[in-house]
């Protein structure tokens, strides 16, 4: 399972919202030693736009495969069974 695909789950299970989902997917790729990974910092916009595609597929492909949804809210008391 790719680093990507790894990450969001780990997320969806620990039930956190997507914003910043980048930052957390630069974090595991430095911890999977990935050669493109950014030092220990946050990524600037321009890094967080080019890894965004990277995850936007990794994101459709697990849907596709049934193994995450994903939900709108409005608010971080939204009704989590309300699908988009």
């Amino acid at each position: 399972m790719a680093v990507a695909e790894q990450a969001l789950l780990r997320r969806a299970m620990q039930k956190h919202q997507l914003a910043g989902m980048v930052q957390y997917y630069g974090a595991a790729l430095r911890w999977a030693g990935d050669s493109e990974a950014q030092p220990p910092r946050s990524y600037t916009q321009g890094e967080a736009r080019e890894l965004a595609p990277r995850l936007a597929e990794a994101a459709l492909g697990l849907v596709e495969r049934g193994r995450l949804d994903v939900r709108q809210v409005s608010g971080p008391w939204s009704d989590p069974s309300a699908r988009s």
